[in-house]
């Protein structure tokens, strides 16, 4: 996920330094805070869905 923490703890300084390394990634960016937030907000507001993980990578589990 692209944060401020995460682009301080991997060393990426910019947005160009961003996109490059999200360039490899299978939709070619990095996920956003909001996007994850929108997740887990939907299974909050869900209260059908029990028992089951929701992965949030973009595809990356895929490759």
């Amino acid at each position: 996920m692209d944060t401020p923490l995460s682009r301080g703890t991997v060393g990426l300084d910019g947005a160009e330094a961003v996109a490059a390394a999200g360039s490899g990634t299978p939709l070619g960016r990095f996920g956003t805070a909001q996007e994850a937030a929108s997740a887990s907000l939907f299974l909050m507001a869900n209260n059908f869905v029990t028992g089951t993980v929701l992965t949030v990578d973009g595809g990356q589990s895929l490759v």
